[in-house]
């Protein structure tokens, strides 16, 4: 066995170790359930903190009233919360949707400016209602995002060093196979938060989250320049010192692409954002977010997919050196009959099948505990082609975005 074979196989032991110690970690952690009680969160502040939930909206007349309402429906008090809609200069009729709910709901507020981004509606609300409201927590509501009743119990997740608390978040519609690939994906992104929150923080200010005020004197109020402003907020509060907890007992929904084109759309928007922000704010991932990014099971299948491309790396160089010429059709031809598991069987079977089997039964593993962990139903099926194609699109959806990062071709809003 080369050098080179047990560097490979060491890099895939670590991946695969590092993985499994966080996970089996986070099993044996117990969960304590956390039930709504107007009672205990008066206990906790003294009275009954006042919230303000701020909607910064750009062309959603399809979904702004249903968003309003979800949130006029949480078990708490009217008086103690406060609505507030701001349209970033929709062409279609957000505003009018918001605006006739002010004759339902005397706690609605809705407010319309020019189109500058989705931060900068934020920072607008936040600005009017600094000078004009009173509350003590801010809610991050994205225009089609639907609220659970007990939404309210994020409450009883601060503690002094959270500024912070963001709920589980599953898609609204899984009708398409679109649809439903993205409920997978957000299932295993709520998982991740557990993870994070569990060991360290998690890092994005989602849709849904809920914020203490005193934020904006610590860290301040959103980037108007940033392309994703959950994610750079998020980071910005780690930076402080402080963090953002993960409470899976509130359970938000949220309207997800319902097409491939705007899937892709969507997701090459946040991964442009995450390679500008990641390296805004790299010296977080240099400690121990770094580490963390290492619990989810993409690794360990990722170890698996290290050692065959590399092998393939080594073994094509070996296969060019003896052609003294470059044929371009013989090389077409070659490989229009060229079979990858055939290749995979007869070249690496006998070196890696342990890693494989491993990495196979943990993935399986990890189906279950997500799929148990959001209580939600997903086929096997959806699993397969999830974990056999859809990495693909976000595979594509991260090269156009890091094409975009290259050319610094910004994306806003959606």
């Amino acid at each position: 066995m080369s050098v080179f074979e047990i560097y490979l196989y060491l890099v895939a032991f670590f991946l695969i170790f590092l993985s499994n110690y966080f996970f089996v970690l986070y099993l044996l952690k117990k969960d304590e359930k956390i039930r709504l009680s107007l009672e205990e969160i008066k206990k906790k502040y003294g009275r009954l903190p006042k919230i303000l939930f701020i909607i910064p909206a750009y062309n959603e007349e399809d979904s702004i009233q249903a968003t309003i309402e979800s949130i006029e429906k949480i078990n708490y008090p009217r008086d103690k919360f406060w609505i507030l809609v701001v349209d970033d200069g929709s062409k279609d009729k957000t505003f009018e949707k918001a605006f006739e709910l002010t004759k339902k709901y005397n706690n609605l507020i809705v407010l319309k400016k020019l189109n500058g981004g989705k931060a900068d509606a934020l920072n607008y609300g936040l600005n009017y209602a600094l000078k004009n409201l009173d509350f003590d927590f801010f809610a991050i509501i994205d225009a089609d995002t639907y609220l659970d009743k007990n939404y309210p119990l994020l409450l009883l997740a601060f503690d002094e060093r959270t500024l912070a608390v963001v709920p589980r978040i599953l898609p609204r519609n899984d009708k398409n196979l679109i649809e439903k690939l993205q409920k997978l994906e957000y299932s295993l992104s709520n998982f991740l938060k557990d993870l994070f929150s569990y060991y360290y923080s998690w890092y994005i200010v989602n849709t849904g989250a809920l914020v203490k005020k005193e934020a904006l004197d610590i860290v301040g109020f959103f980037n108007k320049n940033s392309i994703n402003e959950d994610l750079d907020y998020g980071l910005r509060i780690i930076e402080k010192g402080y963090k953002v907890k993960y409470l899976p007992d509130v359970e938000i929904k949220t309207d997800v692409p319902n097409t491939l084109r705007k899937l892709i759309k969507q997701r090459i928007r946040w991964f442009y954002g995450w390679f500008i922000h990641t390296l805004e704010h790299i010296n977080i991932f240099k400690k121990d977010l770094f580490l963390l990014a290492l619990t989810t099971f993409y690794y360990n299948l990722l170890a698996f997919l290290i050692i065959i491309i590399l092998f393939l790396l080594r073994d094509f160089p070996k296969a060019l050196s003896n052609v003294k010429y470059i044929d371009l059709s013989y090389i077409i031809n070659s490989y229009r009959d060229f079979n990858i598991f055939e290749y995979i069987y007869l070249n690496l079977t006998n070196r890696v099948w342990i890693l494989f089997t491993i990495s196979l039964i943990l993935a399986l593993i990890y189906h279950f505990i997500i799929k148990k962990h959001n209580k939600v139903r997903i086929s096997v099926i959806i699993s397969y082609i999830y974990l056999a194609y859809y990495w693909m699109i976000l595979a594509i959806s991260q090269l156009l975005a890091l094409i975009n990062v290259i050319r610094r071709k910004k994306k806003w809003w959606r």
